[in-house]
């Protein structure tokens, strides 16, 4: 699924207030801002994700958020698997304990 870009989602859910702050469209709270999105970027994430998903045009918006739950599922997943492969625990004992399920 392709990203959506940062100056978009902040122009479309956002409105600047002065240089230092902006409000949220969807709540209201008023973000610091220092010139850049990483801030806004943040809150969206954090508090309102169903608006950081890129909508597909051949998927309801609803289809669109269960695939992105999907894709950040699975991206967890490869991230804790990297762990344990470079871990010194190895994946034998996490076999021998079941805590890994994979095969």
């Amino acid at each position: 699924m392709p990203k959506v870009k940062g100056k978009y989602l902040t122009r479309n859910h956002f409105e600047k207030l002065n240089n230092d702050s902006a409000k949220c469209q969807l709540c209201g709270k008023i973000i610091k801002v220092g010139g850049g999105t990483s801030n806004m970027l943040a809150h969206l994430k954090r508090s309102h994700p169903q608006a950081t998903v890129p909508v597909n045009p051949d998927l309801t918006v609803e289809e669109s958020l269960q695939l992105a739950q999907v894709e950040e599922v699975i991206k967890k997943c490869k991230a804790i698997v990297n762990f344990f492969k470079k871990s010194s625990v190895g994946w034998r004992a996490l076999k021998s304990e079941q805590i890994l399920l994979l095969h």
